[in-house]
């Protein structure tokens, strides 16, 4: 079975009220008991995905539970369409199941797999196209949770203020360099900046987001 078909059977679960009001006790046990793949939807994704003990096994199955859990009301054959939309594009070349996959195992912050999850649903809601879906996924991987929030809480972004977080915003593509000159002794280096498109885009959602929490 390919990453895609694994991804397919893990978006097409569904989760009832059950998982809302236990999710964390759930994840809590995957590591101490076995029973837990007893339990449906945990016991398919664990059988699917070859879900073992170990440290790097349980932090992407919590990831990969926090990420269905936001798409939870979204219905499968709409989760399974748009999963199919991105993979049938020839020229993004990507599957989606390997890319998402590849990432939620590696995620540091739960919030992170949380916000995924939101950025998926906006997608399968035709809130956003596929393009910034996989562009914000891959900014969201390689960016730190706390520079995400302290972006989503500023209303004015200032370089002479906020120069370590711009620098990151403008490393990751959510920021163009309007001005340069001289800053701190060094030539040519970004004195202004303002949010592009995709930076507007990401602000947005995290506010979304975070309302909801």
């Amino acid at each position: 079975m390919t990453s895609k078909d694994m991804f397919d059977v893990a978006i097409a679960e569904s989760f009832g009220d059950f998982f809302q009001d236990n999710l964390e006790i759930i994840l809590d046990r995957i590591i101490k008991d076995d029973t837990i793949k007893e339990i449906p939807v945990i016991g398919n994704i664990v059988s699917v995905f070859k879900i073992g003990k170990s440290i790097s096994d349980r932090v992407f199955l919590r990831n990969l539970m926090n990420f269905l859990f936001e798409i939870k009301d979204i219905p499968a054959e709409e989760r399974i369409k748009k999963v199919a939309e991105i993979d049938e594009d020839e020229k993004l070349k990507i599957k989606t199941g390997n890319f998402l996959i590849s990432i939620l195992s590696r995620l540091e912050s739960e919030e992170k797999a949380k916000f995924l999850g939101h950025l998926f649903k906006k997608y399968v809601q035709e809130e956003t196209n596929r393009k910034e879906f996989l562009k914000l996924t891959y900014i969201v991987d390689k960016i730190l949770w706390s520079e995400l929030i302290e972006f989503s809480q500023i209303e004015k972004l200032e370089r002479s203020v906020d120069s370590i977080l711009v620098d990151s915003l403008i490393s990751h593509g959510l920021m163009t360099i309007q001005e340069v000159g001289s800053v701190f002794g060094y030539q040519g280096g970004p004195i202004n900046a303002e949010l592009n498109e995709l930076g507007v885009l990401l602000q947005k959602q995290m506010h979304e987001y975070s309302q909801k929490r």
